[in-house]
Order: structure tokens, then C-alpha cells, then sequence
């Protein structure tokens, strides 16, 4: 994200937060004592761990209950998936009706593959 910001433009300040609901996962990228269980995951924590020593990313907890990116990656109940809509600030809407008359454009404005094929100049039939 970072580096995309960078492309546009913009330098962020700071370290980019990280919310977590695994506490392990997080005192595993802080703690560079190697663990015999994690070894599989030991080298993705391991470029994570550069990134917190450089203080480009910080990695935070965040309660399970308040893990707002659950709504794109789990299926919801209805009450979870309003409770997390409203926390993005996004609400439920109202349809405001449907479409009754439809404007037509003139035979102008139409693209040039629907007008049909191209007349030929100095042609016989003119």
C-alpha cells in the first residue's frame, strides 16, 4: 500500500497499521526466537519482522469481534454483516423507484458501427 501511495504521489508518514485477531501471529513477528512448530510459516514472518524492524508496518491486536475485514472474507449472518456495514460507515438504502421513460438519443449521437457501412466516394452509384 505503501509503495502504491508512493506511485501517486504521496509519502505516508508513519508505519502502516496492521490489525491482527492472532495474537500469536503477532508476537511471532516480534520475537525472532525460533520456533519449532512454526517452521512453515517461519519465512513469511520473517519478511514481516523486517518491516516492523523498519518501522514501515505496525501490527496491532484487534478483538475478533471488532475485525471489520471479516465482512469480505466470511459468509455473515444478517445482524454480523449490518454490524460491520455500518462500522465502514455504509448503511442500507432505500430503492428510490425504477426507470419509467427512457430518453432516445438522436439518430446523431449513435456510434459510428451503428450507422451501418461506410458510403464509398466517386463510386457509380454516388
Amino acid at each position: 500500500m505503501r509503495k502504491l501511495l508512493l506511485d501517486l504521489g504521496m509519502k505516508q508518514e508513519g508505519a502502516t497499521e496492521i490489525h491482527s485477531d492472532s495474537s500469536s501471529a503477532i508476537a511471532m513477528t516480534k520475537n525472532p526466537v525460533f520456533h519449532g512448530r512454526a517452521k512453515h510459516i517461519e519465512i513469511k514472518h520473517h519478511f514481516i519482522r523486517e518491516l516492523v524492524a523498519k518501522k514501515e508496518i505496525s501490527l496491532k491486536f484487534c478483538r475478533t469481534d471488532d475485525q471489520i475485514a471479516d465482512i469480505f472474507t466470511k459468509a455473515l449472518s444478517y445482524s454480523r454483516f449490518s454490524y460491520l456495514r455500518s462500522k465502514l460507515g455504509m448503511g442500507e438504502f432505500e430503492s428510490r423507484g425504477c426507470v419509467t421513460n427512457m430518453i432516445q438519443t438522436p439518430q446523431s449521437a449513435k456510434l459510428p458501427q451503428q450507422l451501418g457501412p461506410p458510403k464509398q466516394l466517386n463510386s457509380p452509384n454516388g
